[in-house]
């Protein structure tokens, strides 16, 4: 086990031993990290898993108590389904605003559930009380974004 923090709000410094031993294919690493916002795996958080063949899953914790895990699913068709994935948000965002609905700080989330839904990762996640109350209030308006993602994902296969 190896631990270390880089007290950097915005980045994780991993050290280099650990880098070293998640780049190795024979591996099976779990990165665990914090984010202070208790907002989802980030695009980056997922790409360390296409990044580092030994890395078998990513968890962020969340000081709300949230926790998302994301493990290995189909890599082959990462990188078009994130790329994907990532352009259709920004055009959901867009949606989204001019409906006046706010989809900052659970965008991570949709899309994470729509590349699990397309088998592209596995994701496990517990929301906070207060983010499960949010999204429950919203949730056909999210459903959507996510089928939309979904549909997005499919298109670029």
């Amino acid at each position: 086990m190896a631990r270390a923090t880089s007290h950097q709000r915005e980045a994780v410094a991993v050290p280099d031993e650990l880098t070293k031993l998640a780049s190795d294919p024979n591996q099976r690493i779990a990165y665990h990290h914090s984010h202070p916002d208790s907002f989802s795996l980030s695009l980056g958080d997922l790409n360390l898993l296409d990044l580092r063949p030994g890395l078998a899953s990513v968890t962020a914790h969340g000081q709300d108590g949230s926790r998302y895990h994301a493990l290995r699913g189909d890599m082959k068709k990462f990188k078009s389904a994130v790329s994907a994935a990532d352009s259709e948000m920004m055009r959901q965002v867009d949606l989204a605003r001019r409906r006046g609905l706010t989809i900052t700080g659970i965008d991570a989330h949709l899309v994470n559930l729509a590349l699990a839904a397309e088998g592209v990762i596995q994701y496990l996640y517990k929301l906070s009380p207060a983010l499960s109350a949010s999204f429950e209030k919203e949730r056909s308006a999210y459903e959507q974004i996510v089928d939309e993602l979904r549909y997005a994902i499919k298109r670029a296969r």
